[in-house]
């Protein structure tokens, strides 16, 4: 047979006893909140929110295609995710872009491309129109009939041109004063650098002095520039007022172009 015990207490009593039980729950919860977590050890470290220790597992971040990463709404500074396809890795977001993990020692492929042309023979400015032979390429795209890249991301990147040349015209014929040809680099159509062919004065019985160009040479354009995401890269020649033609290439892969991302831009102090 059961029998129910009730016990009585002065309200005052009861008070103070739902007093200590409300100090105790907000206590042990204060505590949850502000405690480091340890999966696998009882002493995380004291420089760690979460410490995961272990002797023969690892840990998963989350793994997504690249449309998976692009469908995550207002993604935070530093998120971390693992991206599965189209250049699978480690990718974190910098606060305007995804960008991979590409540490020292690290296999990554880096991003840009490298290129060889064969002779062109060009007598107006403008884009270079070799015959392009793409060695590599990870992200962007090259446009060979424009000789354009587009850029895939933010950053910094070294761009580097080789081209040999030759002039079959014959050194009497004379630039104009302030002529000078060069090859130039554009982002979106706007000069970014140039290499200018090299020119010399020729004197002719002793009477006429002629500036013309070097008949043969090498044209060398190496920088680092601050690209954004979809800047369009090209590789231009500029006749400046010049209207021999000019080969461009003078052997066979006598034009090479690469451009590599090297880095994030520099960030402006605010």
């Amino acid at each position: 047979m059961k029998s129910n015990i009730h016990i009585c207490l002065p309200a005052k009593y009861v008070r103070t006893l739902l007093g200590y039980t409300t100090f105790l729950a907000l206590t042990v919860l204060s505590f949850t909140a502000l405690a480091q977590v340890g999966v696998g050890t009882t002493t995380p470290d004291a420089s760690a929110q979460l410490d995961v220790t272990a002797s023969n597992k690892g840990i998963l971040i989350p793994r997504l295609t690249e449309s998976g990463r692009s469908s995550i709404a207002a993604p935070a500074n530093g998120l971390l995710i693992y991206q599965t396809d189209n250049t699978p890795g480690f990718y974190y977001f910098n606060g305007s872009q995804w960008l991979p993990i590409a540490g020292a020692g690290s296999n990554a492929p880096a991003i840009g491309f490298s290129a060889v042309g064969t002779t062109s023979s060009q007598s107006t400015a403008g884009a270079i129109n070799a015959s392009w032979f793409i060695r590599y390429i990870n992200q962007g795209s090259l446009d060979v009939s424009t000789s354009t890249y587009t850029v895939p991301q933010n950053g910094l990147y070294k761009v580097s041109a080789k081209l040999n040349y030759v002039q079959p015209t014959a050194s009497t014929v004379s630039l104009g004063a302030g002529v000078d040809p060069n090859i130039q680099v554009r982002v979106n159509g706007s000069e970014v650098g140039r290499s200018l062919f090299p020119i010399y004065n020729v004197n002719i019985a002793l009477v006429l002095t002629l500036r013309t160009m070097v008949n043969t040479g090498t044209l060398v354009f190496d920088d680092v520039l601050s690209l954004n995401q979809n800047d369009q890269l090209g590789l231009y020649y500029d006749n400046d007022g010049y209207t021999a033609a000019i080969e461009l290439g003078s052997s066979s892969n006598g034009i090479t172009w690469t451009v590599m991302r090297i880095g994030d831009s520099p960030v402006s102090p605010p």
